[in-house]
Protein backbone atom coordinates (compact mmCIF):
# COMPACT_ATOMS: atom_id res chain seq x y z
CA UNK A 1 0.00 0.00 0.00
CA UNK A 2 2.02 2.93 1.22
CA UNK A 3 4.63 3.59 3.85
CA UNK A 4 2.76 6.07 5.98
CA UNK A 5 2.53 7.54 9.42
CA UNK A 6 -0.30 7.90 11.85
CA UNK A 7 -1.61 11.47 11.98
CA UNK A 8 -1.77 11.17 15.75
CA UNK A 9 1.94 10.39 15.83
CA UNK A 10 2.86 13.29 13.56
CA UNK A 11 0.53 15.96 14.93
CA UNK A 12 2.03 19.15 16.26
CA UNK A 13 1.31 19.75 19.94
CA UNK A 14 -1.74 21.95 20.37
CA UNK A 15 -1.79 24.86 22.75
CA UNK A 16 -4.80 25.12 25.08
CA UNK A 17 -6.66 27.47 22.73
CA UNK A 18 -6.22 25.16 19.75
CA UNK A 19 -7.33 22.15 21.79
CA UNK A 20 -10.43 23.97 23.03
CA UNK A 21 -11.27 25.10 19.50
CA UNK A 22 -10.85 21.60 18.10
CA UNK A 23 -13.09 20.12 20.78
CA UNK A 24 -15.70 22.82 20.18
CA UNK A 25 -15.68 22.15 16.44
CA UNK A 26 -15.96 18.40 16.96
CA UNK A 27 -18.98 18.97 19.19
CA UNK A 28 -20.57 21.17 16.52
CA UNK A 29 -19.91 18.55 13.86
CA UNK A 30 -21.36 15.72 15.96
CA UNK A 31 -24.48 17.74 16.80
CA UNK A 32 -25.03 18.59 13.13
CA UNK A 33 -24.50 14.95 12.14
CA UNK A 34 -26.93 13.41 14.60
CA UNK A 35 -29.66 16.04 14.14
CA UNK A 36 -29.62 16.76 10.39
CA UNK A 37 -31.51 13.59 9.51
CA UNK A 38 -34.31 14.40 11.96
CA UNK A 39 -34.46 17.94 10.57
CA UNK A 40 -34.76 16.34 7.14
CA UNK A 41 -37.65 14.20 8.36
CA UNK A 42 -39.35 17.33 9.71
CA UNK A 43 -38.73 19.15 6.43
CA UNK A 44 -40.29 16.35 4.40
CA UNK A 45 -43.28 16.33 6.76
CA UNK A 46 -43.67 20.11 6.39
CA UNK A 47 -43.55 19.78 2.60
CA UNK A 48 -45.84 16.72 2.66
CA UNK A 49 -43.27 14.78 0.63
CA UNK A 50 -44.19 11.15 -0.17
CA UNK A 51 -42.76 8.62 2.29
CA UNK A 52 -39.73 6.64 1.09
CA UNK A 53 -39.23 8.99 -1.87
CA UNK A 54 -35.93 10.93 -2.08
CA UNK A 55 -36.60 14.59 -1.42
CA UNK A 56 -35.18 17.69 0.20
CA UNK A 57 -35.11 16.01 3.60
CA UNK A 58 -32.85 13.23 2.40
CA UNK A 59 -30.67 15.74 0.55
CA UNK A 60 -30.24 17.71 3.79
CA UNK A 61 -29.35 14.47 5.60
CA UNK A 62 -26.70 13.53 3.03
CA UNK A 63 -25.07 16.95 2.61
CA UNK A 64 -25.14 18.51 6.08
CA UNK A 65 -22.20 16.64 7.71
CA UNK A 66 -19.85 17.21 4.76
CA UNK A 67 -20.87 20.87 4.46
CA UNK A 68 -20.37 21.35 8.21
CA UNK A 69 -16.93 19.73 7.96
CA UNK A 70 -15.89 22.07 5.13
CA UNK A 71 -17.14 25.13 7.01
CA UNK A 72 -15.31 24.13 10.19
CA UNK A 73 -12.10 23.61 8.24
CA UNK A 74 -12.43 26.82 6.24
CA UNK A 75 -13.79 29.21 8.89
CA UNK A 76 -13.73 27.35 12.18
CA UNK A 77 -9.95 27.14 12.45
CA UNK A 78 -9.49 23.40 11.82
CA UNK A 79 -7.61 23.92 8.55
CA UNK A 80 -7.12 21.36 5.80
CA UNK A 81 -3.89 19.64 6.79
CA UNK A 82 -5.56 16.38 7.83
CA UNK A 83 -8.43 16.38 5.33
CA UNK A 84 -6.71 13.61 3.30
CA UNK A 85 -8.38 14.71 0.06
CA UNK A 86 -5.39 13.95 -2.19
CA UNK A 87 -5.99 10.71 -4.13
CA UNK A 88 -2.36 9.54 -3.70
CA UNK A 89 -2.98 6.94 -6.42
CA UNK A 90 0.69 5.98 -6.85
CA UNK A 91 1.58 5.72 -3.15
CA UNK A 92 -1.72 4.15 -2.08
CA UNK A 93 -2.38 1.87 -5.06
CA UNK A 94 -2.62 -1.18 -2.80
CA UNK A 95 -5.40 0.50 -0.84
CA UNK A 96 -7.41 1.00 -4.02
CA UNK A 97 -6.96 -2.66 -5.01
CA UNK A 98 -8.06 -3.75 -1.55
CA UNK A 99 -11.05 -1.39 -1.69
CA UNK A 100 -12.13 -2.85 -5.02
CA UNK A 101 -11.79 -6.54 -4.10
CA UNK A 102 -12.32 -6.86 -0.34
CA UNK A 103 -16.09 -6.72 -0.07
CA UNK A 104 -16.85 -9.03 -3.04
CA UNK A 105 -14.29 -11.60 -1.84
CA UNK A 106 -15.72 -11.62 1.68
CA UNK A 107 -19.22 -11.90 0.26
CA UNK A 108 -18.17 -14.96 -1.75
CA UNK A 109 -16.46 -16.44 1.30
CA UNK A 110 -19.61 -16.04 3.43
CA UNK A 111 -21.94 -17.00 0.58
CA UNK A 112 -20.70 -20.61 0.40
CA UNK A 113 -21.45 -21.63 4.03
CA UNK A 114 -24.64 -19.54 4.04
CA UNK A 115 -26.02 -21.57 1.14
CA UNK A 116 -24.64 -24.83 2.48
CA UNK A 117 -26.23 -24.34 5.90
CA UNK A 118 -29.53 -23.20 4.44
CA UNK A 119 -29.33 -19.72 5.98
CA UNK A 120 -29.72 -18.15 2.54
CA UNK A 121 -31.23 -19.32 -0.70
CA UNK A 122 -30.53 -18.27 -4.27
CA UNK A 123 -33.73 -17.10 -5.94
CA UNK A 124 -32.41 -16.39 -9.44
CA UNK A 125 -31.32 -19.52 -11.26
CA UNK A 126 -29.12 -20.29 -14.22
CA UNK A 127 -26.63 -18.21 -16.13
CA UNK A 128 -29.14 -15.42 -16.81
CA UNK A 129 -29.76 -15.02 -13.10
CA UNK A 130 -26.05 -14.59 -12.40
CA UNK A 131 -25.61 -12.24 -15.35
CA UNK A 132 -28.38 -10.01 -13.99
CA UNK A 133 -26.13 -9.07 -11.08
CA UNK A 134 -23.63 -7.20 -13.27
CA UNK A 135 -25.84 -4.33 -14.50
CA UNK A 136 -27.29 -3.75 -11.02
CA UNK A 137 -23.80 -3.71 -9.51
CA UNK A 138 -22.50 -1.30 -12.16
CA UNK A 139 -25.43 1.11 -11.96
CA UNK A 140 -25.40 1.28 -8.15
CA UNK A 141 -21.60 1.64 -8.09
CA UNK A 142 -21.76 4.69 -10.34
CA UNK A 143 -24.81 6.15 -8.64
CA UNK A 144 -23.53 5.75 -5.09
CA UNK A 145 -20.08 7.20 -5.73
CA UNK A 146 -21.29 10.79 -5.43
CA UNK A 147 -23.19 10.11 -2.20
CA UNK A 148 -20.21 8.32 -0.71
CA UNK A 149 -17.86 11.17 -1.53
CA UNK A 150 -19.86 13.38 0.82
CA UNK A 151 -20.17 10.61 3.39
CA UNK A 152 -16.47 9.74 3.48
CA UNK A 153 -15.44 13.40 3.46
CA UNK A 154 -17.48 13.76 6.63
CA UNK A 155 -16.64 10.60 8.58
CA UNK A 156 -13.13 9.63 7.60
CA UNK A 157 -12.08 12.92 6.02
CA UNK A 158 -13.15 15.11 8.93
CA UNK A 159 -14.06 13.13 12.02
CA UNK A 160 -11.26 10.55 11.86
CA UNK A 161 -8.72 13.22 10.99
CA UNK A 162 -9.73 15.65 13.71
CA UNK A 163 -9.90 12.97 16.41
CA UNK A 164 -6.41 11.86 15.39
CA UNK A 165 -5.19 15.47 15.58
CA UNK A 166 -6.38 15.55 19.18
CA UNK A 167 -4.33 12.44 19.89
CA UNK A 168 -7.24 10.01 20.24
CA UNK A 169 -5.86 6.47 19.93
CA UNK A 170 -6.79 4.81 16.61
CA UNK A 171 -9.19 2.13 17.84
CA UNK A 172 -11.02 4.62 20.06
CA UNK A 173 -11.05 6.96 17.07
CA UNK A 174 -12.73 4.34 14.88
CA UNK A 175 -15.21 3.48 17.62
CA UNK A 176 -16.25 7.11 18.12
CA UNK A 177 -16.44 7.70 14.37
CA UNK A 178 -18.51 4.55 13.95
CA UNK A 179 -20.89 5.60 16.72
CA UNK A 180 -21.59 8.98 15.12
CA UNK A 181 -21.78 7.38 11.66
CA UNK A 182 -24.35 4.86 12.91
CA UNK A 183 -26.38 7.54 14.72
CA UNK A 184 -26.50 9.56 11.51
CA UNK A 185 -28.05 6.56 9.71
CA UNK A 186 -30.94 6.06 12.17
CA UNK A 187 -33.44 8.50 10.57
CA UNK A 188 -32.55 7.01 7.18
CA UNK A 189 -33.49 3.51 8.33
CA UNK A 190 -36.62 4.67 10.13
CA UNK A 191 -38.01 7.22 7.68
CA UNK A 192 -36.16 7.63 4.39
CA UNK A 193 -36.09 4.01 3.24
CA UNK A 194 -38.60 1.17 3.54
CA UNK A 195 -36.50 -1.46 5.30
CA UNK A 196 -39.37 -3.96 5.10
CA UNK A 197 -38.66 -4.24 1.38
CA UNK A 198 -35.40 -6.10 2.08
CA UNK A 199 -35.65 -7.47 5.64
CA UNK A 200 -38.19 -9.18 7.85
CA UNK A 201 -37.11 -7.03 10.80
CA UNK A 202 -39.20 -4.07 11.87
CA UNK A 203 -37.53 -0.67 11.27
CA UNK A 204 -36.44 -0.17 14.89
CA UNK A 205 -34.86 -3.62 15.15
CA UNK A 206 -33.15 -3.14 11.81
CA UNK A 207 -31.83 0.28 12.91
CA UNK A 208 -30.28 -1.33 15.98
CA UNK A 209 -28.82 -4.15 13.88
CA UNK A 210 -27.53 -1.76 11.23
CA UNK A 211 -25.89 0.43 13.89
CA UNK A 212 -24.04 -2.62 15.23
CA UNK A 213 -22.83 -3.56 11.75
CA UNK A 214 -21.58 -0.03 11.05
CA UNK A 215 -19.83 0.17 14.41
CA UNK A 216 -17.98 -3.07 13.62
CA UNK A 217 -17.19 -1.99 10.05
CA UNK A 218 -15.81 1.42 11.05
CA UNK A 219 -12.44 -0.09 11.98
CA UNK A 220 -11.64 -1.06 8.40
CA UNK A 221 -12.78 2.21 6.86
CA UNK A 222 -10.80 4.18 9.43
CA UNK A 223 -7.62 2.14 9.08
CA UNK A 224 -7.74 2.32 5.29
CA UNK A 225 -7.96 6.11 5.54
CA UNK A 226 -5.05 6.35 8.01
CA UNK A 227 -2.87 3.88 6.13
CA UNK A 228 -3.40 5.48 2.71
CA UNK A 229 -3.61 9.07 4.03
CA UNK A 230 -6.52 9.55 1.65
CA UNK A 231 -10.30 9.32 1.84
CA UNK A 232 -10.61 8.06 -1.75
CA UNK A 233 -9.89 4.35 -1.16
CA UNK A 234 -12.67 4.51 1.44
CA UNK A 235 -15.02 6.10 -1.09
CA UNK A 236 -14.33 3.20 -3.47
CA UNK A 237 -14.68 0.58 -0.71
CA UNK A 238 -17.96 2.11 0.47
CA UNK A 239 -19.35 2.24 -3.06
CA UNK A 240 -18.39 -1.36 -3.86
CA UNK A 241 -20.02 -2.50 -0.60
CA UNK A 242 -23.24 -0.67 -1.48
CA UNK A 243 -23.19 -2.07 -5.02
CA UNK A 244 -22.65 -5.67 -3.92
CA UNK A 245 -25.45 -5.41 -1.36
CA UNK A 246 -27.80 -3.83 -3.90
CA UNK A 247 -27.02 -6.48 -6.51
CA UNK A 248 -27.80 -9.27 -4.02
CA UNK A 249 -30.72 -7.69 -2.17
CA UNK A 250 -32.47 -5.29 -4.54
CA UNK A 251 -32.17 -7.79 -7.36
CA UNK A 252 -33.76 -10.36 -5.01
CA UNK A 253 -30.91 -12.72 -5.85
CA UNK A 254 -30.26 -13.92 -2.30
CA UNK A 255 -33.00 -14.49 0.26
CA UNK A 256 -31.76 -14.61 3.87
CA UNK A 257 -34.33 -15.09 6.62
CA UNK A 258 -34.38 -15.47 10.38
CA UNK A 259 -31.46 -15.35 12.76
CA UNK A 260 -29.25 -17.55 10.51
CA UNK A 261 -29.84 -15.09 7.71
CA UNK A 262 -28.75 -12.15 9.87
CA UNK A 263 -25.63 -14.00 10.90
CA UNK A 264 -24.64 -15.26 7.45
CA UNK A 265 -26.01 -12.77 4.92
CA UNK A 266 -23.21 -12.17 2.36
CA UNK A 267 -23.76 -8.40 2.32
CA UNK A 268 -24.08 -5.35 4.55
CA UNK A 269 -26.62 -7.11 6.79
CA UNK A 270 -24.48 -10.08 7.82
CA UNK A 271 -22.72 -10.26 11.18
CA UNK A 272 -20.11 -12.79 10.05
CA UNK A 273 -19.34 -10.67 7.00
CA UNK A 274 -18.95 -7.57 9.19
CA UNK A 275 -16.66 -9.39 11.63
CA UNK A 276 -14.43 -10.68 8.81
CA UNK A 277 -14.43 -7.17 7.36
CA UNK A 278 -13.34 -5.75 10.74
CA UNK A 279 -10.71 -8.48 10.98
CA UNK A 280 -9.11 -7.09 7.84
CA UNK A 281 -9.19 -3.67 9.51
CA UNK A 282 -7.34 -5.12 12.50
CA UNK A 283 -4.67 -6.50 10.14
CA UNK A 284 -4.37 -3.06 8.52
CA UNK A 285 -3.97 -1.56 11.99
CA UNK A 286 -1.15 -3.96 12.85
CA UNK A 287 0.57 -3.32 9.51
CA UNK A 288 0.32 0.42 9.95
CA UNK A 289 1.70 0.28 13.48
CA UNK A 290 4.71 -1.70 12.28
CA UNK A 291 5.35 0.82 9.53
CA UNK A 292 5.45 3.74 11.95
CA UNK A 293 7.44 1.99 14.67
Amino acid sequence: MTHTHDHADLKQPMNPDQTARSRRNLLIFVLVSITCGWLGVALDALLASPRYTPGLGMLLWILAPAVAACMLRAWGGDGWQDAAWRPRCKAAWGGYVLALLLFPLLSLLVFVPAIGLGACTVRAGGVQGWMALAPVFASVLVGTLVKNIFEEWAWRGYLTGRLAALGIRPLYNHGLTGLVWASWHVPYWLYFVDVRSFTELDPYSFAAWGALILLISAVTYGELRLLCQSVWPGVLLHSVANAVTAALVLNAFVDCVGVPGLLLAPDNRGLLHACLFAGVGWVLYRVRRRLIS
